[in-house]
């Protein structure tokens, strides 16, 4: 007697946009078609799921319809976080729909207070985590005037978005240099520096700092998995934090096999 014939796994691509760029998604002009093709090949079917926080209920009513879904939306986005979106994910994955990654895994190991979790092993470095401003300002200024150059790092972020290097000055004053490219140094007071509103410390979960490292100019190597499965590695070559004589040039994304140059790292 024949089997009947098992349905296809269902799987939904997601990313960020408006009800225009929704109703206009197609797996073969999207910037993931290459994905959309790979699982389609695999007998996978697909479907593009484009999100935003007005289009939410739709978006959760087309997930609970499918298999599972592979989530491509930043940290930050447009001054956005992924809150609402992290939430109901969370949902659908509680209805049996496989979510990568789910936000709770990323909540883990896509964060940037990973580096203080892990500071004693062998990358390890003087890494401090502030989870309050209070904590901020009563213990940041006096390892930056011990210590020399320190990073900040917005705990969960893209982008380079809260991610400064903070020099001391003979004066007194603090020289801030962004890893977003696009913006100059700003010198200022160190009391105005650590009374600046931030975001760091409500939705972006805390702040990160660590001594700077010159030879960050050299590159860091990038380990991507898959599953418990180390699935290779990437060299990238960093341009964030460097001063602007120092700065390498920028290389052409895949101009060479295995390396990538980004004007900061990704963190999720």
């Amino acid at each position: 007697m024949n089997q009947p014939a098992k349905p296809p796994f269902k799987v939904a691509l997601l990313w960020r946009g408006d009800r225009q760029v929704r109703v206009d998604a197609r797996p073969e002009t999207s910037r993931l078609r290459a994905i959309f093709a790979a699982l389609t090949r695999r007998g996978v079917q697909v479907e593009p799921a484009v999100y935003s926080e007005d289009l939410a209920n739709e978006v959760r009513n087309q997930l609970l319809q499918i298999d599972g879904v592979l989530v491509w939306v930043d940290p930050i986005s447009e001054g956005r976080r992924r809150d609402s979106l992290d939430e109901l994910l969370r949902n659908v994955s509680a209805a049996g729909v496989f979510v990568s990654a789910h936000p709770d895994v990323i909540g883990r190991m896509g964060v940037k207070a990973v580096l203080h979790r892990t500071r004693a092993l062998g990358w390890g470095s003087d890494t401090h985590f502030y989870e309050t401003p209070e904590s901020f300002a009563a213990e940041f200024p006096q390892r930056l005037a011990q210590s020399g150059p320190r990073v900040l790092k917005q705990n969960r972020g893209n982008g380079g978005i809260g991610v400064w290097r903070v020099t001391f000055q003979p004066d007194g004053a603090v020289e801030l240099l962004s890893a977003r490219g696009e913006e100059p140094p700003r010198i200022m007071s160190l009391a105005d520096f650590l009374s600046e509103p931030r975001d760091d410390f409500g939705s972006g979960g805390g702040l990160v700092d660590q001594p700077f490292q010159a030879r960050h100019m050299e590159g860091m190597v990038r380990c991507y998995m898959s599953g418990g499965r180390v699935a290779g590695f990437g060299h990238q070559l960093v341009r964030a934090l460097a001063d602007s004589e120092l700065m390498p040039p920028a290389i052409p994304r895949n101009s060479r096999p295995g390396f990538r140059t980004d004007p900061a790292h990704h963190s999720d």
